[in-house]
Order: C-alpha cells, then sequence, then structure tokens
C-alpha cells in the first residue's frame, strides 16, 4: 500500500530535522554517508551497509626500513654468536646474565629519558609471552654455540625463517607467494655454503658431538619464529624499546636459571685474553 504524500512530507521533515539538530549526524565529508541510512519510525537515523574499504599498503620506504632493521639485527646476531664462541671458557648462564643485565639497563635508561612508561602499556599478556620465548631463545643459542661448531649452530638456527613463513601463514593468515619462499631457500643456501657445517661438508678435523645436540638450535629457531609472531601481532601498540626491555629482563633471569640448572660456578673473566 502506498503511502500518503502527507506521510512522506512528515517523514521528510523528521529527517530535516535531525540534520539541523544534531550536528553529529552530519559532519565534514559525511553528508554523502547520510544518504545511505534509514529513517527508522522512531526518528532514528540507522546506519546503512557501508562499502568494505580497502586496507592501505604499507609504503616503500618503511618496507626498505624494515628489511634493512631486520639485516642489521641479523648481523649484530651473527657477531654475538662469534663472540660467545670465542668466550667458550664461561659458563652459558653466565654470558647471557652479564649480556642481558648490561643492556636492559641501557634500554632502561633511554626509555626513561624519552619517558616511556613501562608499567601502562596494551596487550601485556603478548608482550610477556614474547619475552617468554625469548628467554628460551637466547640461552639456547649460547649453549648451542658454545658447545657445537660455529657452522653447524649458525646453520641450524638460521632455519628459524622457514618457520616463521610457515607459523606466518598459519597463524597470522598472511599471503605467502613464490617470492617469498625463493628469497628464504636462496639466503638459507647462502648460509649454508659460509657456514659450511660438517653434517653437510664432513672433514676430517669436524668436531664430534652428541647428535642430540642438534635439537638446542632447533629450539632457539622455534622460539625465535614464534617470538616474531607475537611480535606482529603486537605491532606497534607497544613502543619497541619496552619490549626490547622485558625481553632483557627476561633473559636476564634465564641466565640466572641456566647457571643454575648446569650448576656452573661464577668465571671472573680476564680482561686481556679468554682462552
Amino acid at each position: 500500500m502506498a503511502e500518503s504524500p502527507a506521510s512522506l512530507t512528515m517523514q521528510e521533515q523528521a529527517h530535516e530535522d535531525i540534520i539541523i539538530t544534531n550536528p553529529n549526524v552530519v559532519g565534514e565529508g559525511n553528508l554523502k554517508d547520510l544518504s545511505t541510512d534509514v529513517l527508522t519510525d522512531s526518528g532514528d537515523v540507522s546506519p546503512g551497509k557501508q562499502e568494505d574499504k580497502p586496507t592501505a599498503k604499507v609504503p616503500i620506504l618503511n618496507r626498505i626500513k624494515g628489511v634493512s632493521l631486520f639485516v642489521f639485527a641479523s648481523i649484530l646476531a651473527s657477531t654475538y654468536g662469534g663472540f660467545v664462541k670465542y668466550m667458550d671458557t664461561l659458563p652459558s648462564g653466565e654470558v647471557v646474565l652479564v649480556t642481558c643485565s648490561y643492556a636492559a639497563c641501557l634500554i632502561g635508561l633511554f626509555i626513561s629519558f624519552q619517558g616511556h612508561s613501562v608499567i601502562s602499556f596494551p596487550r601485556k599478556k603478548w608482550v610477556f609471552l614474547r619475552c617468554a620465548l625469548a628467554s628460551t631463545a637466547l640461552p639456547c643459542k649460547v649453549w648451542s654455540v658454545q658447545n657445537m661448531p660455529l657452522g653447524n649452530a649458525t646453520a641450524l638456527i638460521f632455519t628459524s625463517p622457514i618457520m616463521t613463513c610457515v607459523l606466518a601463514r598459519v597463524v597470522l593468515k598472511e599471503k605467502i607467494n613464490l617470492f617469498h619462499v625463493f628469497a628464504i631457500v636462496v639466503g638459507l643456501t647462502g648460509i649454508i655454503l659460509i657456514a659450511r657445517p660438517s653434517f653437510i661438508f664432513p672433514s676430517e678435523e669436524a668436531e664430534d658431538y652428541p647428535l642430540w645436540y642438534n635439537i638446542v638450535p632447533l629450539i632457539t629457531a622455534l622460539s625465535l619464529s614464534l617470538a616474531y609472531v607475537c611480535q606482529r601481532h603486537i605491532g606497534s601498540a607497544v613502543n619497541c624499546f619496552v619490549v626490547t626491555f622485558y625481553g632483557l629482563v627476561c633473559q636476564s633471569l634465564a641466565g640466572i636459571l641456566l647457571q643454575a640448572a648446569t650448576q656452573s660456578s661464577y668465571v671472573n673473566p680476564s680482561c686481556y685474553t679468554f682462552r
């Protein structure tokens, strides 16, 4: 049954009254969206169906910056592994405790200087889960580097990108294309050719060690991959230095636990020689 012209006029007048009396209905740039709203019998305006807006792509400069920082972090991690191998006379727990405690103090000073809060921040559960995973990865990495050939430990630890790629597809539902697979294969091949692990390039001078030692660097790789997934979920909601600070504090505690578990006594390192 068609509505009378009088009822249509009353609805149009009510619609105009809402626009005039409610400035929140029509804002700057919202006049076009109001045409899709539905006027109910009670005089309220209910939003109509809105089209989904496409998600914005990450700017190319941000991508370059992110890749550059990740490459720089990988170089520092490899350098750290070399120094740890050179300090093989020191207990693994002591190395983790001293290095992480020192770094935590520096990051803490920087955070206080910048004015960031280490108490009030969102997604605390994800932050502490990431810290727990990092606290598992670092002691395992230090132990494997000290007790295994450096090439073997490095090759197994750097399987982390493969695990991260799989977890990103399964957990985060991110798209993985052939370029990602190609980049991972090329990178891992380069690492193997440089590190020359003895289980791929056997030699008479290779160190003998129990087969189960290979599990420890694989635990490192898996823990790092899970930590990357957590960091991806945290995103930019939490300042990166706050996440790093808590990670270093947790890793310092892990160093104490590793020192106690291995029943190692504290060794005072020489300022001139490590051997």
